[in-house]
């Protein structure tokens, strides 16, 4: 005897004292009756709204019944994942006034200095890239889906990305409360301001001192 095709659907009642309900498949709407013995041992607590994915199998009374089932997106989960998103602490003005004070630096810069283009280019690009992929992960957060690392939002405020990227933890009031983020960010930031210095330097007045200019 073959495997039973799996299926599609969502959890559309849910009697939590008597433990079973009722899935909705997702092709033609059928309902399909689940007893809680279906869920495999450490499945999150079936809630209404939930998107699973099963089998269907002949129950105790000849019926068909869902088996094997799979929880792919809980509806709880979701739900506690938008209300962590949802917390907005305050507004920091430091991080925001640190913007433009590198601003005026890059000014100064790019005044005095022989600034290469890409040393012109990669802030404001890298910045809009950086504030996107912000929004990207505070948009999975609230509906639950997948998140973008932590590790590639750091790595790209050290590639210049990390003014964008503290416009967006206060706008958005993402990221923000996160001390241990929060003390990484703000190193690479320092990291990556110390890195562009030293390389506009070495290719600016060490240059033209080396070549007798």
């Amino acid at each position: 005897m073959g495997t039973p095709a799996r299926r599609t659907g969502v959890l559309v009642r849910w009697d939590d004292a008597r433990g079973f309900g009722f899935f909705e498949e997702t092709d033609g709407g059928r309902r399909v009756f689940v007893h809680h013995s279906a869920y495999p041992s450490g499945a999150p607590r079936p809630s209404e709204g939930d998107e699973v994915e099963f089998a269907v199998g002949v129950g105790r009374n000849g019926r068909p019944e869902a088996i094997d089932v799979r929880v792919q997106r809980s509806a709880r989960a979701v739900q506690e994942a938008a209300a962590r998103a949802g917390r907005r602490g305050r507004v920091a003005i430091l991080p925001l006034l640190v913007v433009p004070l590198f601003i005026i630096l890059l000014g100064l810069v790019l005044s005095d200095w022989e600034v290469p283009l890409w040393g012109i280019v990669i802030y404001p690009a890298m910045s809009v890239a950086t504030f996107l992929l912000y929004l990207a992960d505070k948009r999975a957060a609230l509906d639950g889906t997948w998140r973008v690392r932590e590790t590639t939002l750091l790595v790209a405020g050290l590639l210049g990305g990390w003014p964008g990227g503290a416009i967006a933890q206060q706008v958005l009031r993402h990221k923000n409360r996160k001390r241990e983020f929060q003390a990484a960010f703000w190193c690479l930031a320092v990291l990556n301001v110390a890195i562009f210095v030293l390389l506009v330097w070495y290719q600016g007045p060490i240059a033209a001192l080396l070549q007798g200019r």
